[in-house]
């Protein structure tokens, strides 16, 4: 079998050498020259803003661990308090900025193309000045008190802690260039994995292709939501659901099995409009007693690689919890317009409002990264309400 098919390469490679020579028509061979080109030499305006989202969104999980000047998001660990009880206040801020912007830089290392990575490091100690500037900017707006002292340290730990994790994360990828996989698999679990496993709360899809399962949850103070879908039909999937709902009079945990269905897509060369219905039945938990519950939807967005808008509304009837309503819109801008093989990031400002919970209206401008099949969001409401939210379809 070897043979003969080593016998039908030889064939028809003699058949193409003997071919007549055909010249391309211009167009195509300046389209390709233009893009090879725009490859190689990648717009210093397009990368500036990919490390500007990517940072945004590695700040929300960084100050989790290590708050910057008292602002942090999510109350976990916080390393700054304890390295001030071992070298004080005042050079704790140095290492806390070397950790805010280090992490920024090693995530960064992984996820841009090589090309990126060398416009990055041709200036590298002006990149880290400027991303810390704007840093300190947004601190100080978040009403920070900054300092002179230990201001000063922050900014240098921030550039020398920028500049060294962006080389160390670009030898570690180099030792793996063979094996991108591994790199990507572990940006994967610290960026996204980790908060996702961490927290206890994408605007994603309710249907995906088809054969495709989906991991996704939506996490909030006063309210978290957390779906795994099948799509077994382009058109339909089923999923299992699990809500927590922080009510006036208690918390209310809903389990229960759904059915989305795409009603309508319309498909454009640059854009996707969707409409999606589910609905499904479950049971819920409320004042130590359990009884049935129905729950249905309505999602509806549109699309474009730089424009983004969804409005979804959700109602939820039980025979013991008090009736539960969600009506939730969406806006982003894509800061530039990204390739599938590259990160694209989204600048979005969410609305919600739902009457029945403790929390009625929420206003929460968040950033989104999308690598692939995984996406990520983490924002903070202007009430001071964080946000994470996780996707992956395999």
């Amino acid at each position: 079998m070897m043979k003969i098919q080593n016998n039908r390469f030889k064939e028809e490679l003699e058949i193409f050498r003997h071919c007549d020579e055909l010249t391309p028509p211009l167009e195509v061979s300046s389209t390709l020259r233009e893009f090879v080109r725009q490859d190689l030499n990648p717009s210093v305006w397009n990368v500036f803003m990919k490390v500007l989202g990517v940072h945004a969104g590695v700040s929300l999980l960084s100050l989790s661990i290590c708050s910057q000047f008292g602002i942090r998001t999510f109350s976990q660990i916080d390393l700054m308090e304890n390295m001030m009880r071992v070298v004080g206040h005042t050079y704790c801020m140095a290492f806390c900025g070397a950790l805010y912007l280090g992490l920024s830089a090693i995530v960064l290392s992984a996820l841009l193309k090589p090309q990126e990575i060398k416009l990055i490091r041709q200036h590298t100690i002006l990149q880290m000045t400027v991303l810390t500037g704007i840093s300190m900017g947004v601190f100080l707006c978040a009403g920070a008190s900054v300092l002179v002292l230990p201001g000063i340290l922050w900014l240098i730990g921030s550039v020398i802690g920028g500049a060294v994790g962006l080389e160390l994360g670009w030898l570690i990828r180099s030792k793996f260039r063979n094996r991108p996989g591994i790199v990507h698999f572990a940006v994967f679990f610290l960026v996204v994995l980790c908060p996702a496993i961490r927290s206890s709360a994408v605007s994603a899809h309710p249907v995906s292709y088809q054969g495709a399962t989906g991991i996704m949850t939506w996490n909030q103070p006063f309210m978290s939501d957390s779906w795994m879908t099948y799509s077994f039909r382009s058109d339909t999937a089923v999923a299992a659901r699990f809500m927590r709902m922080e009510m006036p009079d208690g918390r209310a945990n809903y389990t229960g099995a759904q059915l989305d269905y795409l009603l309508f897509r319309r498909n454009e060369v640059q854009s996707q409009t969707n409409l999606y219905v589910y609905g499904g039945a479950g049971s819920v938990q409320f004042q130590n007693s359990l009884g049935g519950a129905g729950f249905v939807g309505v999602e509806a967005d549109a699309e474009t690689r730089k424009y983004f808008g969804l409005i979804k509304t959700e109602y939820m009837r039980s025979s013991i919890a008090p009736e539960f309503s969600h009506v939730e819109a969406r806006i982003g801008i894509a800061p530039y317009e990204a390739e599938y093989s590259e990160v694209a990031s989204w600048l979005m400002l969410q609305a919600q409002w739902h009457p029945g919970l403790q929390k009625k209206f929420a206003v929460t401008p968040l950033i989104r990264l999308f690598y692939k099949s995984v996406l990520w969001e983490s924002g903070v409401s202007t009430d001071g309400d964080w946000m994470m939210n996780f996707m992956f379809h395999f």
